[in-house]
C-alpha cells in the first residue's frame, strides 16, 4: 500500500552562520540532480552545491576549494570566478574535474560530509547529512545564509533560497492496474487514486508523453481519483503533490498494444520528448556521426519497464539515465542506447536486477548498465553479426564477452523497432560477471583519424596506467617466453580473441575495439590473477560485412598491412606489436596455429557458427521482420532477412557461384582459405582432414588436442604435417581410456591401420591424404581402481603398459602394479 511519510529531522551539523557572515557559505545542495537543474555543458550534473556570498563585495573563488573529505590539501581548487555582492553560484559535483565541475559527487546515502575551504581553513561545512528523501530534492538553509537548515519545499539553484523548508513527504499514487504488454484489444479504465495518509489539499498531476509532471508543464491536474481510458499504447507517469510538501518523482507504467505476438522482451523508456529531439539538447537530435561522441556524449534522464513476456507485469520499474553509444552507428536511423542505474535515482535499486541471458550466462543478473544495441556497422545488413561470432566462440572456450539477446523497444509510447541487449564492455561487465568486482584497472584502444592520419588511441577507463605502461615496455622487446607473458596477460584468452577476429574477418581490431582489463589484486574465488584480460566487443566487421569474400586474408593483412591501404586503420605497427612479438617466440606460434586448427576443427567453422545463427535467427525473426518494415519499408524484407542469414553461412562453408554464360565458380570454405593463410605465412604445407571420433557412439568423457579441450570430443577437419599431434582423453564413469585406434591414409597407396594403449596419443604426423583417430574405450571391470592421492602410501612401483616405470601417473590410464592392472580415479 502506498503511504505518506513523515521524515525524521536531519541531524546534520553546520558551522555558526554568523561567525561566517564576512565569507562565502555553503547555502542550499542537492544529493541526487534528476532533472532539477542542466549545467553548462549541457549534462544533468549528479548533485550540486550552491554558494552565497553575504557579504557587500565581491569575492573571488580562486582562493577556495571544496570537497567531501575535511583534508585542504585533498580538496578541489575552484576556478577563477567572480561571485558580486549577495550572489550565487553553483558548484557541479559530478567528477568532472574541471572549472566549477569537481573531482567527487555528494553521498545521496546517509552521513554525508561536505567542507569549503578557504586556504588551509575550514570555513563552512555539513556532517551527518542523512540519507536523501528523494532526487530532485535540495537541502538548504531556509533563507539564504541563516542558521536554519532543511529540505526545500522548492529548489532555489541560483536564486534566492524559498523561504519554506519541511520534513514531510509525499507518497505515490495509487494505479488501479500495473503495466503490460498485449497483443489484443484490451481497453480499460485505468484509476489514479491518492494514497492511504495523503494530507488535505493534495491532488495527482500525470503526463502520457513521457515527461515528468511539473507544475510548469501543461499537466493535468486532478484532486482525490482520475480515470483515463487505455485503448492503445500509453505511458502514464503521475506524482502526488500538495503546498509545503514534498514530492518524490513520479511513478510510471506502461500499457503496450503490441500488434502481433510477443516473441520477445519488450522495454519502455519515458523520457521528456526534449531530451531526445530538441535542436539543442536532444540526443538524437545531436547524434548523427562519428564525431558527435566527442561532444554530444550526454546522458538524460529516464524510466525504464522491462517485460520478460506477454500479460506479465514488469520484471523492473525504476529510474535510470539513457544516452546515444557507439561512434559510426549513431548515423544510424535507430540508435544504440547504453543504460545506467544508480542508487541516487534509487537506494533500492542500484542496479538492473533480472537474469537477462539465462541461456548464456545462468546466474549473472545485476547489472550497472547494459546497451540496447542496433547492430552498429551492421545496422542494415544481417544486424547479428557480432552477437553471432561472440556467442559462438564463447560458447566453446574462455572468454569475457558481451552476451546478447534481442528486444522490442517502445519510446514514449512509439516503436521504436528491435534492438540487442548487450552487456557492457567495460568495468560493468567486470561487475556484473565477477561477483561485484570493482577494484580492476580497464584500458581501452581506439582508432581516430587526425588530419588524415590513423591514430592508436589508448584511454584508461578504470584505475591507473602503470601496469598497462610496464605491459608496453615489456612486450615492445623480443625474445620472451611464454611463462614471462603469462606474467603479464591471459595468454590462453588472448591468442583465442586474434583467432577469433582473424578467422571471423573482423578488421576492425586490435587498433580499435581493443579493452584490456585486470584485477588490482588476486582472486583466489575466481582464479583470476593480477594480469590483463580482454572484453571482446564489436566484432561487425566479420563474416563477409561489406561484401569482403571469405578468401579474404587477414593473416596477411596483420603482417603486411601496406598491402591493403583502405582496410589496415587497426593494423597499425602500434596496434599489431604485442601479436606480432609474441608470434615471434616459436612456443606460442605453435598456440595460436594449434588453436586456429582445432577450432576451426571443433566449432569454429560452417557447422558450429550455423547453430548459433539458427538459434539467432528463430528468436528474432517474426519481430525482425517488423523491424525492418520500419526501415526499410521497400521489397520483400522476410525474405531479404532469410538472403542474408543465408549469406553468412555460406560465407563460413562455400559456395558455388554461377556466371551469366552458365560457368561455374566454386568458392572454398572460409576454413580451407583461412588454412591456406596460415601455411602461406608460417610454411607449414599442405593441411590434411583428420576426423577424431567421428561417427562414435562409445564416447569419452572429454577429449583434448595439443591441451585444447573439444567441446564434445569429436573433432571433424584439418591438421599440417610433421607438427606435434598429442591427444588425451578421460572416460565416463565406469570405462576406461585402453587405447587409441589410427587409421592413415597414405597419399598413395593403401590405408594403415594401429592401435596404440593408454590415454594419450602422442604422434607427429607426416603428409598423407587423411587420418581418422578413435578412442578406444573398455569396462573397468576386473582392474582396481587407485585415487591419485594414496599413490605416496603405496610402496609398489608404477609401470606402464610397455614396462616402463612411470613417476607421475595420469588419471585415466592403465597402470600395471604388483603384476595387476590398475587405473588412476
Amino acid at each position: 500500500m502506498k503511504r505518506t511519510y513523515l521524515l525524521s529531522t536531519i541531524l546534520a551539523t553546520a558551522l555558526s552562520t554568523q561567525a561566517q557572515a564576512q565569507d562565502l557559505v555553503i547555502n542550499e545542495l542537492m544529493q541526487s540532480n534528476v532533472e532539477c537543474i542542466m549545467d553548462d555543458i549541457k549534462e544533468f550534473p549528479d548533485s550540486w552545491v550552491e554558494l552565497y556570498n553575504p557579504t557587500d563585495a565581491a569575492i573571488n573563488l580562486k582562493d577556495y576549494s571544496i570537497s567531501n573529505k575535511d583534508k585542504a590539501k585533498k580538496a578541489y581548487k575552484l576556478p577563477n570566478q567572480v561571485i558580486p555582492a549577495g550572489g550565487y553560484v553553483i558548484i557541479y559535483c559530478d567528477k568532472e574535474e574541471k572549472g566549477l565541475h569537481t573531482n567527487f559527487r555528494l553521498e545521496s546515502g546517509k552521513d554525508g560530509k561536505l567542507y569549503l575551504f578557504k586556504g588551509e581553513t575550514i570555513i563552512d561545512k555539513l556532517e551527518g547529512m542523512a540519507k536523501m528523501p528523494a532526487p530532485d530534492v535540495a537541502y538548504g538553509r531556509k533563507t539564504d545564509g541563516s542558521d536554519e537548515w532543511g529540505y526545500q519545499v522548492t529548489a532555489t539553484p541560483g536564486a534566492t533560497n524559498c523561504g519554506a523548508v519541511t520534513n514531510n513527504i509525499l507518497g505515490t499514487p495509487v494505479f488501479s492496474r500495473n503495466g503490460f504488454v498485449t497483443s489484443e484489444d484490451a481497453a480499460f479504465q485505468l484509476e489514479l487514486s491518492l494514497p492511504e495518509g495523503a494530507p488535505e489539499g493534495a491532488y495527482i498531476m500525470y503526463t502520457t508523453n513521457g515527461s515528468e509532471p511539473m507544475p510548469s508543464d501543461a499537466t493535468e491536474v486532478h484532486p482525490k481519483t482520475i480515470s483515463i481510458t487505455i485503448n492503445k499504447t500509453t505511458v502514464v507517469r503521475a506524482k502526488v503533490c500538495c503546498d509545503g510538501w514534498l514530492s518524490p518523482m513520479s511513478s510510471a507504467q506502461s500499457y503496450v498494444f503490441h500488434p502481433r505476438e510477443m516473441t520477445i522482451p519488450v522495454f519502455s523508456i519515458q523520457t521528456n520528448d526534449k531530451y531526445l529531439n530538441d535542436a539543442e539538447i536532444g540526443l538524437f537530435a545531436n547524434n548523427n556521426s562519428k564525431e558527435d561522441k566527442k561532444t554530444h556524449d550526454w546522458r538524460r534522464p529516464m524510466n525504464i519497464e522491462f517485460f520478460p513476456a506477454e500479460g506479465e507485469e514488469s520484471a523492473f520499474n525504476q529510474l535510470g539515465e539513457l544516452r546515444i553509444q557507439g561512434g559510426q552507428s549513431r548515423g544510424n536511423a535507430l540508435k544504440s542506447l547504453a543504460l545506467y542505474a544508480n542508487k541516487r535515482f534509487d537506494p533500492d535499486h542500484k542496479q538492473f536486477q533480472y537474469e537477462f541471458f539465462p541461456d548464456q550466462k545462468p546466474g549473472v543478473k545485476k547489472f550497472k548498465s547494459f546497451s540496447l544495441r542496433d547492430g552498429g556497422n551492421d545496422f542494415g545488413d544481417l544486424y547479428f553479426r557480432d552477437a553471432i561470432i561472440q556467442r559462438t566462440m564463447a560458447s566453446h572456450t574462455d572468454l569475457d564477452w558481451q552476451a546478447c539477446r534481442s528486444a522490442v523497444v517502445y519510446i514514449n509510447g512509439q516503436y521504436m523497432g528491435m534492438l540487442n541487449i548487450r552487456e557492457r564492455s567495460n568495468a560493468d561487465n567486470i561487475y556484473s560477471n565477477y561477483n561485484g568486482l570493482e577494484d580492476v584497472d580497464v584500458v581501452e584502444i581506439s582508432h581516430e583519424k587526425v588530419n588524415g592520419v590513423d591514430q592508436f588511441i589508448e584511454e584508461i577507463k578504470e584505475g591507473t596506467g602503470d601496469f598497462y605502461e610496464n605491459f608496453k615496455t615489456f612486450y615492445s622487446q623480443t625474445g620472451h617466453t611464454k611463462a614471462e607473458y603469462e606474467e603479464w596477460i591471459d595468454v590462453d584468452e588472448y591468442l583465442s580473441v586474434m583467432v577469433m577476429n582473424l578467422f571471423y574477418g573482423n578488421i576492425d581490431f586490435p587498433g580499435n575495439n581493443f579493452v584490456l582489463w585486470r584485477p588490482n589484486e588476486d582472486d583466489t574465488e575466481s582464479g583470476l590473477a593480477k594480469r590483463f584480460r580482454v572484453i571482446v566487443k564489436d566484432t561487425d566487421f566479420g563474416l563477409g560485412l561489406y561484401g569482403r569474400a571469405n578468401d579474404y586474408n587477414t593473416i596477411d593483412l596483420l603482417y603486411h598491412p601496406s598491402n591493403y591501404p583502405n582496410d589496415n586503420w587497426a593494423f597499425t605497427e602500434p596496434a599489431t606489436r604485442l601479436i606480432k612479438n609474441m608470434l615471434s617466440n616459436q612456443e606460442l606460434k605453435n598456440m595460436f596455429i594449434d588453436k586456429c586448427c582445432v577450432f576451426m576443427g571443433d566449432f569454429m567453422n560452417a557447422e558450429g557458427t550455423g547453430e548459433i545463427i539458427d538459434l539467432i535467427k528463430d528468436e528474432a525473426m517474426e519481430e525482425f521482420v517488423a523491424h525492418r518494415n520500419k526501415y526499410n519499408s521497400w521489397g520483400d524484407n522476410r525474405n531479404d532477412i532469410n538472403n542474408k542469414f543465408e549469406n553468412a553461412k555460406k560465407w563460413l562453408a562455400g559456395y558455388t557461384e554461377s556466371g551469366w554464360w552458365g560457368e561455374t565458380t566454386v568458392h572454398a570454405s572460409r576454413t580451407d582459405n583461412f588454412l591456406n593463410h596460415l601455411s602461406s605465412q608460417y610454411n607449414l604445407g599442405t593441411a590434411f582432414p583428420v576426423t577424431i571420433n567421428k561417427n562414435v557412439t562409445d564416447m569419452p568423457k572429454t577429449v583434448a588436442v595439443n591441451n585444447i579441450q573439444l567441446s564434445s570430443g569429436i573433432f571433424d577437419g584439418k591438421l599440417f604435417p610433421n607438427r606435434q599431434l598429442t591427444i588425451t582423453a578421460t572416460a565416463p564413469e565406469g570405462k576406461i581410456v585402453k587405447g587409441w585406434k589410427v587409421v592413415t591414409t597414405p597419399n598413395s597407396g593403401s590405408s594403415k591401420t594401429k592401435e596404440y594403449e593408454g590415454n594419450t596419443l602422442a604422434l607427429t604426423p607426416t603428409a598423407c591424404k587423411s587420418m581418422t583417430i578413435k578412442t578406444i574405450l573398455a569396462d573397468a571391470t576386473g582392474i582396481e581402481e587407485i585415487e591419485n592421492s594414496s599413490l605416496h602410501n603405496t610402496y609398489s612401483a608404477l609401470y606402464d603398459l610397455q614396462g616402463r616405470k612411470i613417476t607421475k601417473p595420469q588419471a585415466g590410464q592403465i597402470y600395471i602394479q604388483n603384476g595387476k592392472k590398475v587405473v588412476i580415479k
